[in-house]
């Protein structure tokens, strides 16, 4: 290094440095930062169940009267606020029954809170936790007690344990009984203007009966100054109605100002349904969900779900606004059933638009749940009402309808279709139409999974097209009901229809598959002397693999049809799928030995005592498989892997018999999943895969006897063409399709080939010639000429 060259080095350093300098003094002085926002303080924590609830939210595991807008604020109040006097009850707290035993739904009203106590459905059975039909000594099965209403403490060491049921008759609450009965459903809670948190008073207090008649009841009561608001909650029910009609009155008294100054305004919390039962918990995968359903401006049904272990893990769920949208209902749902709070389609729209501000799903259960069995804790939802201000003596009325039927409304047009004389428990077709339209039901079972896949289906209308398989599936096994009236035999008939439907198209990818096996298993001599000789370079074996299977006639692409034959068929088979989870109908129905079609077989008691396989205490846990021995999931599994069997290729090579060996420990583990899979749905697998089994075996006895018959004819001469005739050009689309793809597959293969020997011999690289050496030449001589 010269001197000059160091001299330059240390000038630029020094330049660098002042440049640096001054733009650091320039940005400092002429431009400051803005100062730094300040970070923003952490979200407080989710609510506690009691704050939520109306009661006191929980600070330092100490329980402290929350603030409202009438008490000191928590950081002037260093000594306690005194607790408000209890509201004096009216009369004893009673018990009400409105509707009958020939009514499709049976209520009890309670004057605690102005409540449901009870609701019963009339057209189905309760079951137990086993999955089976609850019954008393004498053997009578009980009707479906879809919100109990009474405390029904869970066994945690069996699921055979069934409690006692409570018979509530109306009347006066003794007071043993008043321990056993639990928080009522549909009740009020009620806010300050701007408060935070309801208070319990409206759903503690014992409610004035102004009106008792076998189908409507009327309650009463008033919030005393500064609120001065008498509020009135009317119930009605009519003999074939699935759902109870409730109107909430909010009249000024006379005692209330005029003016705005000092008038306090009211909003209001509906609380959901509580306890809904869950049924066969120790194989469901369905528990209770919350679900809150609105219409768009533009008139589409939505819906938000919230899963009930997320509610209880979280203490809650997340609040869902309205955002311009105009709520439908608020609802707790179980897998076949639900409980809904229900906005009245008949008032008046834009009014129903404003009447909640927001609805959100909370946690019912105070007691410590443990962490493996949080989808077991109890749930509801809580709407919230906008702030409501009526002047003395006005009245301001919202109406709802608490529907209580099958989570699938649809299917109460087909309530005819159950046995023992309870056709008389079915509702009219218009109304069940509503209760599906106007209401948006539909949304509970028909609609897009919410996430990106459900988003993604729903976008280019696979949604759709499966639901409107689901629903022509449920009309096809009434109709098949009505002709043979045996559900498990309605299963069988169905699947043969579908069978039946896809016959022709089956036939042709059970012969196309057929057809490859036999030439595969040709061609496997010749495949064994080729992986022997290209052992050592698998890309250039694959290569020769694919040139033999092309020159001798096998198509690498003939599974394509296949699966676009099956893609094809996908919205029949899921259509069936999810029409066998919906069913009302299949639920504890016999069939043979099986005592309920919507649950597992359940062929032998086995034992509760094996740890982390059939104890109750490890249910949920990855290899609990419960405490019965069932034979049908056994049975279809089988049959599945018979069918993978006889249907796969032999393999070719290490690759493809390691791939076959893999699905033979999937279709184990299959069969654990399976072992859990109700009934109906495995008869539907044991027919179809029998189905295919049959179809496979009468195709190939056919073509065998083609074959002979063939074989067996007379030589007859043959006349040479003058010209070879080429070979037949395909026909249809699909046919040219294929065509195309394998001319392509060629040309990539030539041109592989080629590159290939290029690899493998150097000297073509380093000796060009013909017109590759005289393009070179040029760049040579413009060399030179830069160098010169």
């Amino acid at each position: 290094m010269n001197r000059n060259t160091v001299f330059n080095f240390v000038m630029f350093l020094v330049l660098s440095a002042v440049v640096l300098g001054g733009w650091w003094y320039i940005e400092k002085t002429f431009f400051p930062k803005p100062p730094e926002p300040l970070k923003p303080e952490p979200k407080p924590p989710r609510e506690s169940v009691l704050a939520l609830a109306g009661g006191l939210p929980a600070m330092d595991k100490e329980l402290a009267p929350w603030p409202s807008r009438f008490s000191p604020k928590l950081s002037e109040a260093p000594k306690p606020v005194t607790p408000p006097k209890p509201v004096t009850p009216a009369e004893p707290h009673r018990l009400i029954r409105l509707g009958s035993d020939d009514f499709n739904t049976k209520v009890m009203l309670t004057s605690k809170g102005a409540g449901v106590q009870n609701v019963q459905l009339q057209a189905f059975e309760h079951a137990t936790r086993e999955g089976k039909i609850y019954r008393d000594e004498n053997g009578n099965a009980y009707p479906l007690e879809l919100i109990p209403g009474y405390r029904n403490p869970r066994d945690p060491n069996s699921v055979r344990t069934k409690p006692d049921r409570l018979n509530l008759l109306p009347g006066v609450v003794d007071p043993k009984l008043a321990a056993e009965l639990t928080e009522p459903s549909y009740t009020l809670l009620h806010y300050d203007t701007d408060d935070k948190y309801p208070s319990p008073d409206l759903a503690k207090r014992t409610w004035k009966v102004v009106k008792e008649e076998p189908n409507e009841v009327t309650f009463e009561t008033t919030l005393e100054a500064p609120y001065s608001i008498t509020i009135r909650k009317t119930f009605t029910l009519n003999k074939t109605d699935y759902h109870v009609g409730m109107k909430l009155s909010f009249t000024g008294a006379a005692d209330r100002q005029a003016e705005a100054r000092g008038r306090v305004g009211l909003r209001y919390q509906v609380v959901g349904a509580r306890g809904l039962p869950i049924e066969g918990e120790w194989y469901t995968g369905t528990f209770r969900n919350a679900l809150v359903g609105w219409k768009t401006p533009y008139g589409y049904g939505k819906r938000d779900i919230q899963m009930s272990k997320q509610i209880m893990v979280e203490h809650g769920g997340n609040k869902v606004e309205p955002q311009g949208n105009t709520f439908t209902y608020a609802a707790v749902q179980t897998q076949f059933f639900t409980s809904a709070l229900c906005l009245d389609p008949d008032a008046d729209e834009a009014e129903r638009k404003n009447w909640w501000a927001y609805v959100r799903p909370t946690r019912e259960d105070n007691i410590d749940i443990p962490a493996d069995k949080q989808q077991l804790g109890d749930i509801t939802v809580r709407a919230v009402s906008n702030p409501l201000d009526p002047i003395p003596g006005q009245t301001i009325t919202h109406s709802y309808w608490l529907y209580n039927g099958p989570t699938k409304a649809r299917l109460l047009k087909q309530l005819d279709l159950l046995e023992g004389g309870k056709n008389i428990y079915q509702t009219e077709a218009p109304l069940v139409d509503r209760y599906v339209n106007d209401l948006t039901l539909f949304t509970l079972t028909d609609a897009p999974t919410p996430n990106w896949f459900g988003r993604l289906a729903d976008s280019i209308f696979w949604t759709s097209l499966v639901v409107w398989f689901t629903n022509l599936m449920h009309d096809v096994l009434g109709f098949l009901h009505r002709i043979v009236g045996v559900w498990g035999l309605n299963i069988i008939m169905l699947t043969v229809l579908v069978r039946l439907l896809l016959l022709l198209p089956s036939r042709r990818q059970q012969a196309s598959m057929m057809k490859l096996q036999d030439k595969m298993a040709a061609l496997k001599p010749e495949i064994d002397k080729i992986t022997e000789k290209y052992k050592d370079n698998p890309q250039l074996l694959q290569q020769e693999k694919t040139k033999l299977m092309l020159t001798s006639g096998v198509n690498p692409l003939s599974s394509m049809g296949g699966c676009l034959l099956m893609f094809a068929q996908m919205p029949i088979f899921m259509g069936l799928y999810f029409c066998l989870q919906e069913s009302i109908f299949f639920r504890l129905d016999n069939f043979l030995w099986i005592k309920n079609l919507a649950a597992p077989d359940m062929l032998l008691w086995w034992t509760e005592a094996v740890p982390w396989a059939t104890a109750a205490t490890d249910m949920g846990g990855m290899i609990y498989v419960g405490p019965y021995l069932n034979v049908l999931p056994i049975i279809a599994v089988t049959l599945m892997f018979i069918n993978m069997k006889v249907s796969s290729p032999p393999p070719t090579d290490e690759q493809q018999e390691m791939q076959q060996k893999m699905m033979k420990y999937m279709m184990v583990f299959m069969g654990f999943m399976f072992y859990k899979m109700a009934a109906g749905m495995c008869v539907y697998f044991i027919v179809s895969t029998s189905w295919g089994l049959i179809e496979r075996y009468l195709l190939k006895k056919k073509q065998k006897r083609l074959a002979e018959e063939k074989a067996n004819q007379p030589a007859t001469m043959v006349v040479q063409p003058t010209a070879p005739a080429g070979p037949p050009k395909p026909a249809g689309f699909l046919g040219r399709f294929k065509e195309k793809l394998m001319e392509r597959m060629e040309e990539i293969q030539k041109q592989a080939e080629a590159q290939r020997q290029i690899v493998n011999n150097p000297q073509q690289q380093q000796k060009p010639s013909g017109s590759g050496s005289q393009q070179q030449r040029p760049k040579d001589q413009r060399k030179k000429k830069k160098r010169k």
